[in-house]
């Protein structure tokens, strides 16, 4: 199985900067994900892992060995596209087996690799249909089984899943999971939807202007996100902005706007520093008592959306804070006043960009 490793890696066209000295290491049997927005340099950065284009500087490296200059097709990868961009002449069972075809593998190799493959994306029925008589969910099975029979360790998948609809997304990406998984592949999964980045990965990076802002497990980038950008970035969550006031060994007392406080854990920030407060709508709920680290407001808006109702808030602090209940509960009209409970356990501080909140 393959290990993955870019050292220093830059992609520069002209003056633009597509990916800027980025370090990675890709660990054997791996399931990588790639997350950010549009044109934070994801895409580039598996281009050049895959050979199409050349690092501008720094060095890829395929289980330790240079493959800067290495063309694609020998660097014992498959590749899943976007576009699925299957042959539309071609059956599903002369797409599949194209790979081994041009590398001159014997008819009994290609009709046992071919049958293999196949079977493993449950298709193997429908071997002798084209491409325009499948739904879009089974032409990129097709897609995936014609990167499997290269027999290849390494898989890449550059947003495999936006081009169908969202349930055949969501189960088609549990199934690339577990297939991945059981071949003992290493797998790099790129895609701009968070929470299929989330759902599949051993291990996410989040990347912003060329660069990665942090990588880590799937449950650490949502709960315990270290950056900013990556709170805001990944799922949905609620920022207030305000100071901090004093500080102790067990608490720390942030005054936010119209003389409105919280007590959170203990930060590196400093008395006097200003701070951003993070909190996810699932951790936010009412309180029916005036409390320390209760705020309150009044509710705007109320949403249905499935099994929880979302609760828009207007906080006296002049922010809008977004309140996930699920149902049932006690449920609570537009117009009425209410108190916001704030666990410290659940909040995050961070210190405030010099930027401020627009840019995140």
């Amino acid at each position: 199985m393959p290990e993955v490793e870019l050292r220093n890696v830059s992609k520069r066209f002209g003056r633009i900067v597509a990916v800027n000295t980025t370090n990675l290491k890709i660990e054997d049997g791996e399931y990588l994900s790639i997350v950010g927005p549009s044109g934070c340099g994801k895409t580039t950065l598996v281009k050049m892992i895959s050979g199409v284009w050349e690092p501008s500087e720094g060095d890829v490296l395929i289980d330790g060995k240079k493959v800067n200059v290495v063309p694609t097709e020998d660097r014992d990868l498959g590749y899943v596209f976007q576009s699925i961009a299957l042959f539309p002449h071609m059956t599903v069972w002369e797409n599949t087996v194209y790979s081994p075809l041009v590398k001159d593998k014997s008819e009994n190799e290609r009709k046992s690799i071919g049958e293999d493959s196949l079977r493993l994306v449950n298709l193997l029925e429908k071997k002798g249909l084209f491409p325009s008589q499948l739904s879009g969910g089974a032409q990129q099975k097709v897609g995936l089984a014609r990167a499997l029979s290269s027999k290849a360790k390494l898989l890449i998948l550059d947003e495999p899943l936006s081009a169908l609809d969202a349930r055949v997304r969501i189960d088609l990406r549990y199934e690339l999971r577990k297939l991945v998984k059981r071949l003992g592949l290493t797998a790099i999964h790129v895609t701009h939807d968070q929470e299929e980045a989330l759902s599949v990965a051993d291990r996410t990076v989040v990347m912003r202007k060329g660069r990665i802002v942090e990588m880590g497990s799937p449950r650490q980038l949502y709960e315990r996100p270290r950056h900013p950008f990556t709170a805001n970035f990944v799922g949905e969550g609620n920022f207030l902005e305000g100071n901090i006031k004093s500080t102790s060994d067990n608490w720390c007392f942030v005054e936010l706007r119209n003389q409105q406080f919280l007590s959170v854990r203990p930060t590196v920030a400093r008395a006097g520093e200003s701070v951003i407060l993070f909190i996810r709508p699932e951790n936010l709920r009412f309180t029916k008592e005036f409390k320390a680290n209760a705020l309150p407001g009044t509710v705007e808006d109320v949403q249905f959306v499935g099994s929880y109702l979302r609760y828009k808030v207007m906080l006296e602090t002049e922010d809008i804070a977004l309140i996930d209940l699920q149902i049932p509960h006690e449920r609570i009209n537009a117009g009425e006043r209410v108190m916001v409970e704030f666990d410290p356990t659940d909040t995050i501080v961070y210190q405030r960009p010099p930027e401020g909140l627009r840019e995140l």
